[in-house]
Order: structure tokens, then sequence, then C-alpha cells
């Protein structure tokens, strides 16, 4: 019998806090960057970027066909009401590198589900997905046409942005503001199938996931664009 590949991958949850003030009558907005482990504060807006189900230092080490394992990252507004987005880097264990290839970053996107049954609240946070649990590639094609699990995010609280997007760069934009309390999260599994052959486990390769999430004031913007493109210029 031969035996199944290792697929490695180091997923890594990262913070970036970037927040604007107003002063007066006129507008000055700021943003700060930081890598960072818990919130970063500055000014009106107070958000925090977490991963409940993610709590093991090498929980994305040696997976293989079979394995099924949460991973929740998530934004929650603490303070006031905010334009935010989250973005997810792919890299190459190796090189260190933005993934480019695109028949790679399918591959990879291909694993990668948003369960609608999610609740941070419970200590199974998800019941469609289950931790532990195996599925084949059948079995995740009928849960996503039964509209129980969404692939590679969730589309309910995001909206992908092209114009921003590149590579193995994905820029993931909250379609609502958020208020102070509202959380919202992007996806909640990484699921590699059963029926994976070794071919397939080669093309995900190693690579690592990075997680950043970035949020602005709404107040003195007509709308999330414009708020976005101010970001856009103190985000460096």
């Amino acid at each position: 019998m031969k035996k199944k590949k290792v697929l490695y991958v180091v997923l890594a949850l990262l913070l970036i806090a970037s927040i604007s003030i107003m002063f007066a009558v006129s507008y000055a907005f700021f943003t700060s960057n930081d890598r960072v482990d818990n919130t970063f504060v500055m000014g009106e807006v107070k958000i925090s970027l977490d991963e409940p189900s993610w709590d093991l230092e090498d929980k994305g080490r040696d997976l293989i066909p079979g394995t099924c394992l949460n991973k929740d990252p998530y934004i929650t507004e603490l303070e006031g009401e905010s334009y935010a987005r989250i973005i997810v880097q792919f890299i190459d264990s190796d090189t260190k590198e933005l993934i480019t290839d695109k028949e790679r970053l399918n591959a990879i996107r291909s694993v990668i589900y948003y369960d609608k049954s999610y609740d941070v609240n419970r200590d199974l946070v998800t019941t469609n997905l289950i931790e532990g649990s195996s599925y084949s590639n059948n079995t995740l094609k009928e849960m996503v046409n039964d509209t129980l699990i969404i692939p590679f995010y969730n589309y309910e609280m995001f909206i992908l942005d092209e114009s921003r997007s590149h590579d193995g760069y994905f820029v993931f934009n909250c379609q609502d503001k958020l208020n102070k309390g509202d959380r919202a999260v992007l996806f909640t599994n990484i699921v590699i199938p059963t029926d994976y052959v070794n071919s397939d486990v080669d093309l995900l390769g190693k690579f690592e996931i990075k997680i950043f999430a970035e949020a602005i004031q709404t107040f003195g913007f007509v709308n999330r664009d414009a708020a976005f493109l101010e970001l856009d210029k103190g985000v460096k």
C-alpha cells in the first residue's frame, strides 16, 4: 500500500488595526500598523482579530487526506462604528514569497470553507464540518449544493475586493458597517478530502496563511469605498 504524503501547513494570525481620528471641524485621518497578538487601539475605533479554534502552535502541521480542522478568523468591533476588511496572504513556506501560481492558489482555496452552522459561543463550533471527521470531495460538493457550507470565504458577510487583490494576496471587505459588538467571520475550516492523491498534495505543497485585519471609522466618509481609499494612504 502506498504511503499517504503529508501536507505541511503553517497558519498564522496577525493583526493590523488601522484607525482614524477626527479633529474639530477639519478631518485628519490617521492610520497605524502593527503586528501584535492582541488588540491595537488608536482613536475612536477598536477592533480585534481572533481565532479561538486555532489554539495549538503545531495544529496545522502534518495534515493528511481526511483531515478536517477548525480555523475561524473573525473580526470584532469593540468600541465604535467602522468599515473593516481582512487580508489573507498565501505564502510559500520555502521561499517565503507570495504564491503566484494560479493552479496552486486554486488548490489551496479549494480546501478552505465557511460552515454556515458556525457559532463561536459553542464548544462544537461547526456542525456540518466537524473537526476530526473526514470528508470526501463528493460529500463536500453535496454540502455546498445544499448551502450548508460555502467554498473559500463567507460571501454573506464579505466581498472579495478584486481591485486590491492580486496573486496570493486577497482583500475581503466587510459588506456592512461594523457597530460595537458586531463580529464577522471569514471562514471556519481547513478540509483535506479523503480522496486526495499524491499529485493533489504535491500541488498544495508547503504553504502558510497569514491574516491581517484593518478598520477605519465610518464618520466623515460618504461610503465604504471612500473610507478604504483613505485607509490605503495610511497602510503601507
